[in-house]
């Protein structure tokens, strides 16, 4: 089936279920502020720059490298700071700043240096300053440039004294994404040797003064995107356009990856495979209808089987095509640190499912909404089993959603509309052969090659049709210094191929965040679901409209049937096979820092999903006589499956240097799992009435209860090593304890080995062509 979408950005209705909750609790906010339009805007920053400088740094570092102090200093002080590793000098500094502010533990780190720093919004860039000037702390004098509004100037128009009068011209120009277009902020432009530089704005555009006339080598760098340079000739007093299109790094190693790591590692220390799909990114330039649409062909490794065609079904995914003999062969989902249903059966029996057991078509995957995902991270392989357990040896994907930042509100609007529909069904189903009663061969219908040509062109019965696909999304962000908010609601209309296909849903949102303390964070992520499914295929045999066709039989084109497979299109009209379901998912998040060198987590969750599963077959006219057969009297069958998961998570994460370039990370952490499958099933047949159409109404009637139940409880223990930031040796073990196993089992254990060298930092690597390269084992 294909999918054509046109997306839009623009104000619209949106059901009044979601609309209303958000316009509820965004309107209070909203008074308080001016007028505030779409997400194209960007707020002004809250705090000043000043105060960002003010923040305690609660840093005490010891004899560490410049590069690992700045990290640990982002950690202690919860300001972002960004630097490029590449640039920064390999050496050992020491900051005793436990009762310093950042701005004064900045002074200190970067004092042997030639970088400077200034405050940027909510952030801190660090740059090298050819002049070896050093920033003022307190109070972030008016001489500075001024990031809040209009353009950087060049850091050189800091230096004191009277402004000597000087022949010059200056750079002006923009700083974009080359993958989405859209600006980069706080990007670096500097001119080589001379010094002038400057930040691109919250728009990408800067401008640089003071450059000296003649022909400059101007370039433009930031953390995670490949330096771009350019030569350009500057006249005197003259104005140079100059635009950097700038190409994100294939190998993010400063990344900070939180799947599979106990309190959030970089990239470059990670031994195992992970792979990270910016969810924001691609919702803001294409059309992404579901999960499956998210992380088809995006990461390596990981696949989907074939999609039944419909609908609101899913399909199961592999990762690098492990599974487990007892255990569910699917990767564990989380969503913000908490486990959550990973069924790719649910829905009605229809055969033909991820399991023949239930023969349902549904992924409950596919119950979240896209456009409330900021991102995911997937563990591929049994790597995930020292830190997850021993149901993750088949990976592990956990879904990030959305957070809250710190300003005015922000608004975001998304519309979608387009059409499902099965491109070229007839070439698809050829020409269709049968014998006739005298053993001739018949081919096609009438001169039409198929039942397909000859219903729509003969009979003016077109079977398939192009449905509708619609989709409504509302978001508000934003917040103070200490409490962060995130709500979205979202309505989803889809249609199918026939009519009787859809999938409708309704997402709701609510993340909060709330910071008690420098050292003390809560963070409370809720999430409703509510919607129906409707199938194409409503029937095990012979399943829907596309086997009525394929099937097809030209000798019975004058016959009841006209050809079709036991049921004409209109029969298979009047079967029922629906999904009513909802889900809610919650999870809260405490974080407790001690300085620089220990966090502790907890994390406590439940995902509950109960869902109301019905096949239907009316009791029709002719009754056995029928094509229905036996079941032409009345059918129905019935599940009504209600799902509880709960999990509970406690991890520490301590950080500490015992040398000058050596220093040690250890991790402990338990976690708890609970999940109870509750189904009632029922079976009903003979309605006494074609009015009838529920299981109470049958004359028949069997009932039948499964109840099912898993618990695991594990410990583990990960010791890292890092030599110079560059060469990591991690080693981990955990003990797991499963109601798989069984009471004669004891826990299994399960030891871990990993190692990664960031070669491309040494310093006898000089291979232009390959800018970073990192070995992992």
């Amino acid at each position: 089936m294909n999918h054509q979408r046109e997306r839009r950005e623009m104000k619209v209705w949106l059901p009044s279920l979601a609309a209303g909750l958000l316009l509820l609790v965004a309107s209070p906010v909203a008074a308080s502020q001016r007028q505030t339009s779409m997400t194209d805007e960007i707020p002004q920053p809250g705090p000043s720059a000043a105060s960002i400088l003010d923040a305690p740094a609660n840093l005490d570092t010891g004899d560490v490298s410049l590069q690992r102090a700045l990290a640990l200093l982002h950690l202690s002080s919860r300001i972002p700071v960004l630097f490029s590793p590449t640039l920064l000098p390999d050496i050992v500094v020491n900051c005793s700043c436990t009762d310093s502010s950042v701005g004064q533990a900045l002074q200190r780190l970067l004092e042997e240096t030639t970088f400077s720093f200034e405050a940027f919004g909510q952030q801190v860039i660090v740059y090298p300053s050819a002049h070896g000037d050093q920033p003022a702390v307190a109070g972030m004098p008016s001489s500075l440039p001024n990031f809040g509004a209009g353009h950087a100037i060049a850091p050189a128009a800091r230096d004191s004294g009277p402004a000597q009068p000087q022949a010059t011209g200056s750079i002006r120009g923009s700083v974009t994404d080359a993958r989405l277009g859209r600006p980069i902020a706080a990007a670096q432009i500097y001119v080589a040797d001379s010094g002038p530089g400057a930040l691109s704005q919250q728009d990408g555009e800067f401008v640089i003064a003071n450059v000296t006339p003649g022909q400059n080598t101007l370039s433009a760098e930031l953390i995670g995107y490949r330096t771009a340079s350019r030569r350009v000739v500057v006249g005197t007093n003259g104005v140079v356009d100059v635009d950097f299109t700038l190409v994100e790094e294939p190998l993010q190693l400063d990344e900070v990856i939180v799947t599979g790591t106990p309190g959030g590692l970089q990239r470059r220390a990670i031994g195992n495979s992970v792979g990270t799909v910016q969810v924001s990114d691609l919702t803001e330039t294409a059309q992404i209808n579901s999960i499956q649409d998210l992380l088809t062909g995006v990461t390596p490794g990981l696949d989907f089987a074939l999609s039944p065609g419909n609908v609101g079904t899913g399909s199961p995914i592999r990762i690098r095509g492990v599974s487990s003999l007892e255990l569910n062969q699917q990767p564990l989902i989380y969503v913000d640190g908490v486990r959550v249903n990973n069924a790719t059966d649910a829905g009605p029996y229809l055969g033909g499912g991820a399991n023949n057991a239930s023969g349902g078509q549904v992924s409950v995957l596919e119950d979240f909404s896209p456009e409330e995902i900021e991102s995911i991270e997937i563990i591929k392989g049994p790597a995930a089993a020292t830190l997850y357990g021993t149901e993750a040896s088949a990976g592990v994907i956990q879904i990030i959603t959305k957070k809250g930042v710190q300003g005015a509100p922000q608004f975001s609007v998304s519309v979608s509309q387009g059409a499902n529909y099965l491109s070229d069904p007839s070439g698809k189903l050829g020409t269709q052969w049968g014998i006739s009663p005298t053993g001739d061969l018949i081919e096609g219908f009438d001169g039409y090659p198929n039942i397909y040509e000859y219903e729509k062109e003969v009979l003016g019965n077109d079977p398939l049709q192009y449905g509708r696909a619609q989709s409504y999304s509302l978001d508000v962000r934003g917040g103070t210094e200490d409490v962060r908010y995130f709500l979205s609601g979202g309505w989803q209309d889809n249609e199918g191929i026939v009519d009787y296909n859809f999938n409708e849903r309704v997402n709701l949102r609510g993340n909060i965040g709330v910071a008690f303390s420098d050292a003390l964070n809560l963070d409370l992520s809720t999430g409703f679901i509510t919607g129906l499914t409707s199938f194409a295929q409503q029937l095990t045999e012979p399943g829907g409209i596309w086997d009525a066709m394929m099937w097809a039989q030209p000798e019975l084109k004058d016959t009841d049937r006209r050809g079709f497979m036991r049921f004409t299109p209109e029969e298979l009209a009047t079967v029922e096979a629906t999904r009513e379901y909802r889900r809610f998912t919650a999870s809260t998040i405490l974080t407790h820092r001690l300085g620089s060198w220990l966090m502790q987590r907890l994390v406590a969750g439940l995902d509950r999903s109960s869902d109301e599963n019905q096949v239907l077959v009316p009791r029709h006219q002719l009754g056995t006589a029928s094509a229905f057969g036996g079941i032409g009297l009345g059918d129905v069958q019935l599940s009504r499956p209600i799902t509880n998961e709960v999990t509970l998570d406690y991890s520490a994460n301590a950080e500490y240097a015992v040398a000058d370039r050596l220093s040690f990370t250890t991790s402990i952490g338990a976690q708890y799992y609970s999940s109870k499958l509750n189904r009632l099933n029922g079976y009903g047949s003979v309605l006494a009435s074609p009015a009838l159409r529920s299981i109470e109404g049958a004359t028949r009637v069997s009932l039948g209860q499964d109840i099912v139940q898993n618990k695991s409880m594990g410990v583990y223990l990960q010791q890292q090593l890092s030599w110079n930031n560059r060469l990591f040796l991690t080693a981990a073990v955990r003990a797991d304890d499963n109601s798989a196993f069984g009471s004669e089992f004891d826990a299994a254990i399960y030891p871990k080995v990993s190692g990664t060298w960031v070669i491309s930092e040494e310093g006898f690597w000089n291979f232009p062509l390959v800018s970073s390269l990192r070995l992992r084992s």
